[in-house]
C-alpha cells in the first residue's frame, strides 16, 4: 500500500468535504436541491447513452 498516495487522497477528501460543507451552508437549499436533480438527470442520461452505445457494438 502506498501510504503517501493514501495520505494525499485523505487530505484532499477532507479538504473537499470541509469546503463543500461551508459552501452548502451559504447556498439557498432550493438551489442545492435543483442542482442535485440536474446532476442526477445528467448522470442518468449518460449511463443510458453509454450503455446503449455499448450494446449496439
Amino acid at each position: 500500500m502506498d501510504l503517501r498516495a493514501a495520505g494525499t487522497i485523505a487530505v484532499a477528501l477532507f479538504a473537499g468535504a470541509w469546503l463543500s460543507g461551508r459552501l452548502a451552508q451559504r447556498v439557498n437549499p432550493a438551489h442545492l436541491i435543483m442542482a442535485f436533480g440536474v446532476f442526477a438527470m445528467v448522470m442518468g442520461a449518460y449511463l443510458i447513452i453509454s450503455t446503449y452505445s455499448r450494446l449496439r457494438h
